[in-house]
């Protein structure tokens, strides 16, 4: 299943790092495709709705929280890549987790039950 997250999450990274497109799908991976917007903000928190993460990218400055809450009524995994943070804990419908991050970079993360649900954090 991790094979199959990679090249979204190489794709989703190659779209912050150029800054971001027009008009792109994103996430989707609640059995069968989400329509959701790409997006991009300055955010401390992120939504799992609709089966994607909105937005897409969370651009925090060094040192600040970012806060994902679950809305779906299907649980989620807020999961970074390779383990760079998160867990694999099942969130539910109305539950949220909070990370912290210091130091200056791209992580990605992704939904381990939902592979097609990706965004990243931009320190």
């Amino acid at each position: 299943m991790f094979c199959r997250v990679i090249p979204m999450i190489a794709a989703l990274v190659a779209i912050v790092a150029v800054g971001g497109p027009g008009e792109i799908s994103a996430g989707g991976g609640c059995h069968q495709q989400a329509e959701v917007q790409f997006s991009d903000a300055a955010a401390t928190s992120v939504a799992a709705t609709k089966c994607a993460f909105s937005p897409t990218v969370a651009r925090v400055a060094s040192g600040h929280e970012v806060t994902w809450l679950n809305q779906d009524p299907v649980p989620h995994t807020f999961t970074g890549v390779a383990r760079s943070f998160g867990d694999l804990k099942e969130y539910q419908e109305g539950e949220s987790v909070t990370y912290r991050f210091d130091k200056p970079g791209v992580f990605p993360y992704f939904c381990q039950l939902h592979p097609g649900m990706v965004g990243a954090v931009v320190v």
